[in-house]
């Protein structure tokens, strides 16, 4: 697998056609997307390279996982939580609270 076909895929197509190709993937290789991202790329690249397959894959998931990630460990990263509870309120802000308490379990773990 090459970078440049990640990038040039995850970064020209809509999430609709995003999931179809995942879907698909999964089928012809037997890995799950992420999977291989991991396997085949590192550092930065990876962390936008999975947001985007999670942002694809629910909004609300990525959201809700950037919400425990700004809160976890001493202090919080204020700027992030503002940012999502401003610019997400009146969009989908039951979806990502939804999401959370979904994920609480896991993330407590």
């Amino acid at each position: 697998t090459d970078e440049e076909q990640f990038v040039t895929i995850l970064g020209n197509r809509s999430a609709e056609h995003l999931r179809r190709v995942f879907a698909e993937y999964m089928k012809l290789s037997g890995f799950q997307i992420e999977e291989s991202i991991k396997r085949e790329t590192s550092g930065h690249l990876q962390e936008v390279l999975l947001a985007v397959v999670t942002c694809a894959r629910s909004v609300p998931t990525y959201l809700a996982d950037c919400l425990h990630k700004a809160m976890k460990g001493a202090g919080t990263d204020d700027k992030t939580l503002i940012e999502i509870m401003v610019s997400r309120s009146e969009i989908d802000m039951l979806d990502i609270r939804a999401e959370f308490r979904r994920m609480l379990p896991r993330l407590c773990t």
